[in-house]
């Protein structure tokens, strides 16, 4: 089947019966029905992928592939995508990303069982209050600072009882410390930069960025090559909004049949799909039956 299309000769093979005329119309009309299929779906990938170029049958066979890879992505993933966690190597940068998270959220928790975090004084209180106990002496408690500090640390702290000096300074520097981390991850620009408008300091959800990260990988692993429509594609896949990965997901519910896709398979990689396709065999059938 549609081995006709990328034959030199049109109209009827040299050795053809007077028998064979029949079938051969016959089958000439069945792969231009194919081919209409295969130009129809060139046209839906077309749209759905937001271009205007001619393609060729390896360029819908990628595209395909394409859609189906993203089908296959939950919606909230799509949504969530931006260009910057679709570049290669975005898939290290988020895992290291995601260490560093789950870092903070565990040490975040843990400070969260003695302490009401939403209580914490500023930084720099909270370092203040932490060196004044630290230096303060066996009669330190009689001076202000001291005073102060205590009073600061027992009014953040969610357990009842008394605590020694050298512990509440440990643990309000521990806070200071926690404070100032997190703090340095929402001001850091490589991480601004890797999950664009999707970064939201502790709260970041790494896990979607690296659904997002894995989905850039296995794109650009199908687009092979670098021809003016491979390029186009590229772009527009690894840069897509909502709507337009949406569409492109959409096309596999337009899946073709099982013959339609071998013949798709069959045809040379090079072969344009365009309407002169089908036209082509149409007019090799009416040539037979002259």
């Amino acid at each position: 089947m549609l081995s006709t299309l990328t034959d030199a000769q049109a109209g009827l093979p040299p050795s053809l019966s007077a028998e064979a005329i029949g079938p051969h119309v016959d089958r000439l009309l069945d792969e231009a029905a194919i081919a209409d299929e295969i130009v129809a779906a060139a046209a839906h990938n077309l749209a759905a992928f937001g271009s205007k170029r001619d393609i060729t049958a390896a360029h819908l066979i990628t595209m395909l592939r394409l859609a189906d890879i993203v089908a296959q992505v939950n919606g909230q993933i799509l949504s969530f995508a931006v260009p910057s966690l679709l570049k290669r190597d975005a898939a290290e940068a988020v895992q290291a990303a995601s260490v560093a998270l789950t870092a903070l959220r565990s040490d975040r928790l843990d400070l969260g069982v003695d302490y009401d975090l939403a209580k914490l004084p500023s930084l720099q209180d909270l370092r203040r209050h932490a060196t004044a106990l630290r230096g303060s002496g066996v009669f330190g408690f009689l001076s202000a600072a001291t005073k102060e500090a205590l009073h600061v640390h027992a009014s953040i702290r969610t357990r009842s009882g008394k605590i020694a000096k050298a512990t509440a300074a440990a643990e309000l520097t521990r806070l200071a410390d926690h404070i100032e981390a997190v703090e340095r991850l929402r001001n850091d620009t490589d991480l601004h930069e890797l999950f664009g408008r999707r970064f939201k300091g502790l709260e970041t959800d790494a896990g979607a960025a690296a659904d997002c990260a894995a989905m850039g990988d296995a794109l650009r692993s199908t687009l092979v090559g670098y021809d003016d429509v491979v390029v186009e594609l590229r772009q527009i896949v690894l840069s897509a909004d909502e709507d337009r990965y949406r569409a492109i997901a959409a096309l596999r519910g337009r899946t073709l049949s099982a013959a339609v896709r071998e013949q798709l398979a069959r045809l040379d990689p090079a072969t344009l799909l365009t309407s002169d396709l089908a036209a082509t065999l149409r007019n090799r059938a009416h040539a037979a039956k002259a």
